[in-house]
Formats: structure tokens, sequence, C-alpha cells
């Protein structure tokens, strides 16, 4: 199970360590202050120090977001819990005690998380916008995939798919597009092989040779998937693993992409009844 499954898409746990990192640093007042005013103060169970204040309340929130022991916390309550940490994060960037470096390590952050920091630059509001065209998206279509790939036996995709999500989790952007990149691979062999009578190569790279199979003998047309795979086959092979050459706003394009990209291959080659 990837680190995305059965929570809400809210602020994974590097971010919660930045935001400790940077806010410890202000007064105690101010703490105090943040905290009250997002909602965050009943999860401060450890009142000892900044860091301890911060750190018991944001990881309590966390997990009011989470499935923990099979038990499903309440939604309304979950909802609370989600909405405070992201109001938390708004109103420690509004603080105006923050360098641009930790602006924008937080603006990073919350991207890789699935939201945009918007700052406005007169009254130096903040906003944190989700980048996700609906509402939690991403988890339930993981789930999915995962478990379909699972049942069709194809459990080395599986593996290098749910690698790239959890380094996307962790913000760790080049490791989760270098695990893209054989996810998609092995897909599109395993499926040419299954429907298509491909037959593998003995050169390592498949991935570009087995999509020009499938679209060269009409199992794929371009107008209808062929061109959009052909293209996101190349997408993947630019900026690569390397680091500084890539970003979150780019790995989670990356994920998003591809998942759907996934799913729509598994329901046009379906199982042979």
């Amino acid at each position: 199970m990837s680190a995305l499954h059965n929570e809400l898409m809210t602020l994974t746990d590097p971010t919660l360590g930045l935001l400790v990192d940077i806010a410890e640093n202000l007064s105690r007042a101010s703490v105090d202050n943040l905290l009250l005013r997002a909602n965050l103060n009943q999860y401060a169970t450890d009142r000892s120090s900044r860091h301890s204040m911060l750190f018991t309340a944001l990881t309590a929130a966390r997990r009011r977001t989470t499935v923990i022991d099979g038990w499903d916390c309440d939604p309304d309550e979950a909802q609370q819990a989600h909405r405070a940490l992201l109001d938390f994060t708004r109103r420690l960037v509004e603080t105006r005690r923050l360098d641009p470096t930790q602006i924008a390590d937080i603006s990073e952050a919350v991207r890789a998380d699935g939201y945009e920091l918007v700052i406005d630059a007169d009254t130096g509001r903040a906003r944190l916008l989700a980048t996700d065209p609906a509402p939690v998206p991403l988890p339930p279509q993981i789930t999915a995939l995962e478990a379909e790939l699972e049942a069709r036996g194809y459990h080395t995709v599986s593996a290098h798919y749910r690698q790239a999500v959890d380094n996307l989790v962790h913000h760790n952007y080049e490791a989760a597009n270098a695990s893209l990149r054989p996810a998609l691979e092995e897909l599109v062999v395993r499926l040419a092989e299954d429907h298509a009578s491909y037959t593998v190569a003995a050169h390592a790279s498949q991935g570009g040779a087995a999509i020009t199979y499938l679209i060269n003998n009409g199992y794929l047309l371009d107008a209808d998937g062929g061109l959009f795979l052909r293209g996101l086959w190349r997408m993947l092979h630019t900026n690569g693993p390397h680091p500084g050459q890539t970003d979150a706003d780019e790995a989670r394009f990356r994920i998003v992409t591809v998942t759907a990209a996934a799913r729509f291959l598994l329901k046009r080659f379906a199982p042979r009844r």
C-alpha cells in the first residue's frame, strides 16, 4: 500500500517537519497564537517547548485525516483537521517573519502535496489552492490502479509505480520521475505481449518499441491514445532523475498523467474472458 492510501489529500510528513522547523523559531507567544487561530491548540498535548507544541499539534491533526488500525476517522473531524493544517500553513506565511528562502521551501513542499501557495503582493495574505481539478482525486485512483495491476499479475509494474508515489510523498522528486519510466515501460510491454503477440527484443529499452508496435499494428490508433502515449513516453525521458532538474509541480504532474494513462491502457486492453 502506498503512503497515500486511505487518507485525505492533506499535508505529508516531510511538509509538517518543514513547518515545525520554521515555526519553532518564532516566539512562544507567536506559536501559541498560531495554534489557537488555526484551531490546532487542542492537539498540542506536549507544551514543554515550542518544538513539542508544534510537533504534537501538527502530527496529531495529521493522524486525524488517516485510517488507523482499520478504524475510519469521522469524516467531519478529518475535514476539520485537514483545514486546520492548511490554515496553519497559511497563517505561518502571513506572519511576515519568514525570509524568502523559507517561503520558497514551504511553497515547494505544499506543491508536492497538491497545493499552490499564492501570496497577495499588496496585502501579504496567503492562500492554498488545490492544483488538481477535482477534490481528492489522486488517492482513490492510485488505490484502484494498484489493485488492478496486482489482480492482473503485473507485480513489477505495481512495485515501480508504488515507489514513484512513495517518493513523491517524501518529496524525492527526481526518484519519483525515475520510477515512473520503468513502471510505464513494463506496463506497455506486458500489455503488448498479452494482447498483441508482441515479442520482446534483446535490447534493453522496450517501452518505445512496444508503443510503436501497438500503433503500427492497429492496436492503438494515433487519434485514440496512440500519439498521447508516444508523447508521454518521450516526456518521461526529459529532465530525468538528475538533481536540480525537476520540481514538485513536474513530479506530481507526471504521477497524475501516468496514473490516468495506465488506467486508460488497462481499460483498453481488458483481460480476455
